[in-house]
């Protein structure tokens, strides 16, 4: 029990080349609304020592076909340094991370993800109108919103 020894060892082997590096473009929010807009835009820039291919998808998402390209859903966007994600699609509440994959023609591969919330809805308030008849260009109403509850 007094004194105590161990090894360990490891081999690493340093091969050349490098796996593409790639690079997300920030967002301008960290939160969107479904409807603001109904699209995003997503971009990223590769650099690459070699001819690299790449692949637009979403983490763990909710919806199948979050993207829009040439006017069709699609899951993922191949070989685009840009994807178009439709807003509406999205679930509100929802966290969302989507993946630009990089892969290099020696199968090395690297990726860069941006990710963003999709808004929810105020609630718990109520809308009231007073009067609760007239004609309309006649009547002058007043809308009376109280106690709705937003995060943000």
């Amino acid at each position: 029990k007094g004194s105590r020894n161990a090894t360990a060892s490891t081999l690493v082997e340093v091969t050349p080349g490098a796996p593409p590096a790639v690079e997300m473009a920030s967002l301008t929010e960290a939160k969107y609304n479904p409807g603001a807009g109904g699209y995003l835009s997503l971009s990223a820039s590769v650099a690459a020592d070699q001819a690299f291919t790449c692949l637009w998808s979403a983490d763990a998402s909710d919806v199948a076909t979050p993207f829009q390209a040439n006017g069709v859903l699609r899951a993922t966007v191949a070989n685009k340094l840009s994807a178009v994600v439709k807003l509406a699609l999205l679930t509100p509440g929802m966290d969302y991370t989507f993946r630009l994959t990089a892969t290099g023609t020696d199968g090395e591969s690297s990726f860069s993800t941006v990710s963003f919330a999709i808004n929810e809805a105020p609630s718990s308030g109520t809308l009231t109108v007073s009067p609760g008849r007239g004609f309309a260009l006649d009547t002058s109403f007043t809308l009376t919103a109280l106690n709705w509850v937003d995060e943000d």
